[in-house]
């Protein structure tokens, strides 16, 4: 009788175990759920699903793409690729998204490698099954993206994870590109230049005005919604632009005789 009990008591703990790690220890190994790329948009990563080994780790070279330091054109087709490597690991997944600055998702994702790829949710890609496979201990992904049209940048978001089931290591990184035109880091004029342009905390501004009487530099939302101006007598202008949100605004430039008026990303 006391074996049986023991026998019982040992199996109701060995399926209290298997039905923990069902729930805390879920591979994904036929690709990840869509919104899991750690966008401030999604805010979720691969450690909602995974036993991990603590916070996601950062790593800025996740993220490679063949987008020209110049910009994206608008309709053209460019590569992306999330590559990554763990002495330890043999297995790998991730997950890859491109945003807007409203976390809409931007431009067409092409599968270009459909055996170890696939496109999950609207706008999102991930590995199947048999793309979780390294090869010495590093794993990637490519795959293609049409740039939209009107968008003055994108960022893309990547989560990847590494491990068997359990413990796994999570990592996470972003990359933003450019418009060629509405998204310039340095905008350029016979009056000014611009810079850096999206912007998020300081705004240069260096004028080459013909008449050295003063410039007036004024905000407006798209809407024609006016939210400030700055004046100075110099030629040289550092705008701290951490009061404004997120968004685009217009910027006029001007003096008694020029003006101008250009697109500044707030990011």
């Amino acid at each position: 009788m006391l074996l049986k009990r023991f026998f019982l008591i040992i199996c109701c703990i060995a399926g209290f175990v298997l039905a923990y790690s069902s729930q805390k220890g879920v591979t994904y190994t036929a690709g990840s759920p869509a919104g899991y790329t750690n966008s401030p948009f999604d805010n979720k990563t691969c450690t909602q699903c995974h036993v991990h080994d603590g916070q996601p780790h950062f790593r800025k070279d996740l993220i490679q793409t063949n987008i020209p330091v110049d910009g994206y054109v608008a309709g053209q087709t460019y590569t992306i690729t999330v590559a990554i490597q763990s002495a330890t690991e043999s297995k790998f997944g991730f997950t890859c998204s491109p945003h807007d600055l409203n976390g809409i998702l931007q431009g067409s994702i092409m599968i270009t490698d459909p055996i170890e790829t696939m496109i999950v949710g609207d706008n999102y890609v991930s590995h199947r099954a048999v793309g979780t496979n390294a090869i010495n201990n590093q794993k990637s992904w490519s795959f293609d993206w049409v740039a939209p049209d009107s968008t003055p940048y994108v960022t893309f978001y990547a989560a990847a994870t590494a491990g068997k089931i359990y413990n796994d290591s999570t990592f996470t990184s972003s990359a933003t590109v450019y418009d060629h035109i509405l998204g310039r880091k340095c905008i350029q004029s016979p009056f000014s230049e611009i810079y850096p342009n999206p912007v998020k905390d300081f705004l240069n501004i260096i004028t080459n005005f013909s008449n050295s009487s003063g410039v007036s530099v004024s905000f407006y939302c798209l809407s024609g919604q006016y939210m400030g101006t700055f004046t100075t007598a110099e030629k040289r202008l550092k705008l701290d632009m951490t009061p404004f949100k997120p968004g685009v605004y217009l910027m006029t430039i001007e003096n008694a005789v020029q003006k101008e008026t250009v697109r500044i990303v707030k990011l």
